[in-house]
């Protein structure tokens, strides 16, 4: 059977002190898409645009590091290090991405499936809610 592996975005506001992954993003729409992850996938991984990919037990300080605002090329490299990182750690797997363009444009993972793809952060968090 193929192994579902979720994909995270992380959110913008973070807790002040360290803490694992899963718990230092601070938004509604990150903690929904963990606990729908968390429910529904065997291995759940969140994109970090300073330390690539994270698991959600792991440990990090806050940090204030955004995508969006490296050059085109820095984010291309970074989503390339994130995908072939992704399928290293889980050869022959099935993505199920729960982030937007600002980070699904850069991995490069044809095969991944985009749940949310169209919809605005109220919709998503709608989403999520009618699934829990």
């Amino acid at each position: 059977m193929t192994r579902r592996v979720a994909v995270l975005a992380p959110a913008r506001t973070k807790l002040a002190q360290a803490a694992p992954a899963a718990q230092l993003y601070a938004s509604p729409l990150f903690r929904a898409a963990v606990a729908y992850a968390l429910a529904h996938d065997d291995a759940v991984y969140i994109l970090s645009p300073k330390h690539g990919l994270l698991t959600p037990e792991q440990v990090i300080e806050p940090y204030d590091v955004n995508l969006n605002a490296r050059p085109p090329a820095e984010r291309a490299a970074w989503g390339a290090a994130v995908s072939a990182d992704l399928r290293r750690r889980e050869p022959g797997a099935r993505f199920f991405l729960h982030a937007g363009r600002k980070y699904t444009r850069w991995l490069q993972l044809p095969d991944a499936v985009d749940l949310l793809a169209g919809l605005g952060i109220g919709r998503r968090l709608q989403w999520y809610r009618q699934q829990l």
